[in-house]
């Protein structure tokens, strides 16, 4: 089996979307009915680190088409932040897609948790969670 491993921005817009697919059934896996809502969020830059979820952009590599990745907003992380990105992280590496008989999978990822992110009221405000994948093996 041939083996590469391509950056994000190489990737066609239907492998994204294969990649993407992973990395919605790692937080699927992960949070479970925590899960309040899925949307799409759009990145121009990629991010240096985990922690650049709003940070200077003269760290970030900007993107010559932006990516739309898979976020949700959760409840209950309880300010593992750490813990919670270090797990993702695993979840989403072991698992894998296939796609016109290739098989994809997320080698290096980003996870990006912003407290208090997305929504909520007054009293209660959700912290939204993405994973960004940055590199991808693809065997053949």
């Amino acid at each position: 089996m041939k083996e590469q491993v391509k950056e994000i921005t190489e990737l066609t817009p239907e492998e994204l979307e294969v990649v993407n697919s992973i990395c919605q059934k790692a937080l699927k896996d992960y949070f479970g009915d925590q899960i309040v809502a899925w949307y799409r969020t759009i990145y121009n830059y990629l991010p240096a680190s985990d922690e650049d979820a709003i940070a200077d952009f003269s760290k970030m590599k900007k993107l010559m088409n932006p990516i739309a990745v898979v976020s949700v907003t959760g409840i209950g992380l309880s300010y593992q932040f750490d813990k919670i990105k270090r797990e993702l992280k695993g979840e989403v590496a072991k698992l894998e897609a296939s796609y016109y008989g290739k098989s994809f999978r997320v080698s290096k990822s980003f996870v990006m948790v912003e407290p208090g992110g997305g929504g909520g009221s007054i009293h209660m405000s959700y912290d939204k969670v993405t994973i960004i994948p940055c590199k991808v093996t693809i065997k053949s």
